[in-house]
């Protein structure tokens, strides 16, 4: 079959470069900057990133600094 529609325009290479530099910690912000690949276009094909679970003790330093 043939594919319909607009052509993609992001780049394999890139995506896997923009992937690599959110997993070392870049913002989007960066990574549209070093890539120029649009905000919306990241976010539609990077995967999400996987929550990371809280500790007790990060809840509890988290009160007391509330509580200051």
């Amino acid at each position: 079959g043939r594919r319909v529609g607009r052509p993609i325009l992001v780049d394999a290479t890139k995506l896997k470069y923009a992937a690599h530099l959110r997993d070392t910690g870049h913002t989007i912000a960066e990574i549209v900057a070093k890539t120029a690949i649009t905000r919306s276009s990241l976010y539609r094909h990077l995967p999400p990133r996987p929550v990371e679970p809280i500790t007790a003790d990060e809840l509890s330093a988290a009160g007391r600094d509330d509580a200051q």
